[in-house]
């Protein structure tokens, strides 16, 4: 008998009309160690209809389960695609920046202070000298400490979005 099927076994078209799917399913199938083809090119019948079976079956039980995750992972997808959408309207509206403005932001932002602290010592020193105590002098410096950090608190760093140095400057290079 497995001489018989052996050289009756079908054509992949005959097996993938047999089993309702396409030819290249019958392929994918074969490569993916499903089905078996013997050294012709055929596929014996009995073997893979048995062995196509077994694969249903154990596909219908994981998809029991597999079909949770797949609801899951398309639940996932549909919300960082909303979320994505989300974030192009708040950046359009200019409610929110990329990680480059915020860096540049913040680099602005601790130029204009290491500037302003590095000025402390010359505005200090003509004063200082005049203070006749210790806690004159504590209180001259810690007032000009203050006005300094007063006048930054009260400083605008202008976030440009989309702006990059880089791109500027590859632009006018």
């Amino acid at each position: 008998m497995a001489e018989t099927e052996k050289s009756t076994a079908p054509t992949v078209e005959t097996i993938a009309q047999l089993l309702c799917v396409t030819p290249r399913r019958i392929q994918q199938l074969a490569k993916e160690g499903v089905l078996r083809k013997d050294i012709r090119g055929r596929y014996p019948l009995v073997v893979n209809v048995q062995s196509y079976i077994r694969y249903l079956q154990e596909e219908s039980r994981q998809g029991a389960s597999g079909s949770s995750e797949m609801k899951n992972s398309k639940t996932r997808h549909a919300a960082a695609k909303a979320d994505q959408e989300e974030m192009k309207t708040q950046q359009m509206k200019g409610e929110l920046i990329g990680v480059q403005e915020v860096i540049e932001a913040w680099a602005n932002i601790f130029t204009l202070f290491k500037s302003r602290m590095r000025a402390i010592p010359s505005d200090i020193a003509p004063t200082v000298r005049l203070a006749k105590t210790d806690g004159q002098a504590q209180e001259l410096i810690r007032r000009l400490v203050d006005e300094a950090l007063q006048e930054l608190s009260e400083s605008a760093v202008k976030v440009t979005p989309g702006f990059n140095r880089r791109s500027e400057s590859q632009e006018t290079g």
